[in-house]
């Protein structure tokens, strides 16, 4: 994963829970993963927050999701990953646009 993601899936120590839901939420999604593993990492993710999500707010935001597919999450370029803390780009960040296609092109360098 991105350095970026990997800070999130750290959890939230202070404000930006629900902007990193929507983060994880739409990259998860974009790389198929499936629905149970989807809601899996979620709920694990919020028990590390700071003070986690109600359930009944992340089970909403993964119905919104499932009702409306194809949300890329935002470009690294984006001030929310600076707001959030996580703005720690490693080199194949700076090259990227979306942690979507870091994704893609890591995996295809680590099967070379």
């Amino acid at each position: 994963f991105p350095p970026q993601i990997q800070l999130l899936l750290n959890g939230i120590k202070n404000d930006g829970r629900k902007r990193a839901l929507m983060i994880l939420i739409s990259f998860f999604k974009s790389l198929g993963v499936s629905e149970e593993e989807l809601e899996r990492r979620i709920l694990e993710w919020n028990k590390k927050n700071y003070q986690p999500l109600k359930e009944g707010y992340i089970r909403s935001q993964l119905i919104w999701y499932r009702k409306n597919p194809n949300r890329l999450p935002p470009n690294f370029d984006n001030p929310i990953y600076r707001d959030l803390g996580v703005d720690k780009p490693d080199e194949l960040s700076r090259k990227v646009k979306n942690p979507v296609n870091y994704t893609i092109k890591k995996h295809f360098q680590n099967k070379n």
